[in-house]
């Protein structure tokens, strides 16, 4: 997985601009990785414990982790795409890579742990929230800003 996210990470980077030089973008997304790797497992274990689904935590989180991988594939080849789209055709695409990956999540929600859809949609906030957060706090950190007119 980690060699997929580096080149969606190459992808990402092509056209934008940092303050940061590039070892440190390096060594902050690796931490940024490993971070958001932890950090839903962690959190949904508490989750787990309080609902009663500890027999279940193994199987959803292996499942979790095994639709990153057509995740990360898709993803990689939409940024591609969105990289040489114009800026409307892209905002497009992006948004529906965005809801065929929430849907994989509530689907798998809802398959691993037998659910009902407003509960997989609370997990998928759960899920979707600290990520974000950390990803914006990783992009304020590195000084991200789009190429204009790239």
């Amino acid at each position: 997985m980690a060699p997929l996210y580096a080149i969606y990470l190459l992808i990402s980077y092509s056209d934008v601009t940092t303050t940061a030089d590039e070892t440190e973008i390096a060594v902050v997304e690796g931490l940024h990785y490993i971070v958001d790797w932890l950090l839903f497992p962690v959190i949904f274990y508490e989750v787990a414990r309080r609902r009663g689904w500890l027999d279940r935590y193994p199987r959803y989180i292996g499942a979790l982790n095994w639709i990153n991988l057509p995740v990360l594939v898709v993803a990689i080849i939409g940024s591609a795409l969105v990289a040489v789209m114009p800026t409307a055709v892209g905002i497009v695409i992006e948004l529906g890579l965005q809801a065929l990956i929430f849907y994989w999540f509530l689907m798998t929600t809802r398959m691993a742990l037998g659910v009902s859809w407003p509960i997989a949609a609370v997990l998928l906030i759960v899920y979707w929230v600290p990520s974000v957060f950390l990803s914006l706090l990783v992009t304020r950190y590195l000084g991200v800003a789009p190429v204009i007119g790239g």
